[in-house]
């Protein structure tokens, strides 16, 4: 898994909240913030309502329907997190950048 075949990278903008089923039956509302591609797997990265820290799952594709996979394997997991938070934090940088250009130029 260290040798990291990257594919789509994707921060989600407004997208609207899904409904995640719990293992307990309870329904949960989530918002997609972010996906990749590793290593021919899907990964999404959804934040609960009501939550600060973003989840990840293996998500798959069947056309009407998605799929949100936990993520068995404990370095599986911990690099898709930190690919994630990575990705979230440069674009919050760059944000931050432009903003600061922006006020710069007044």
């Amino acid at each position: 898994m260290n040798d990291i075949e990257k594919g789509r990278d994707a921060l989600i903008e407004d997208a609207k909240p899904i409904e995640l089923e719990m293992e307990d039956g309870r329904i949960l509302k989530v918002t997609p913030i972010a996906m990749t591609e590793m290593n021919g797997k899907q990964y999404l990265a959804v934040l609960p309502e009501d939550e600060e820290e973003f989840w990840v799952y293996i998500s798959e594709d069947h056309g009407d329907t998605i799929d949100l996979i936990s993520i068995e394997d404990e370095e599986e997991f911990n690099l898709v997190c930190e690919y994630f938070e990575n990705m979230i934090n440069d674009a919050y940088d760059e944000e931050e950048d432009e903003y600061e250009d922006e006020e710069d130029d007044e």
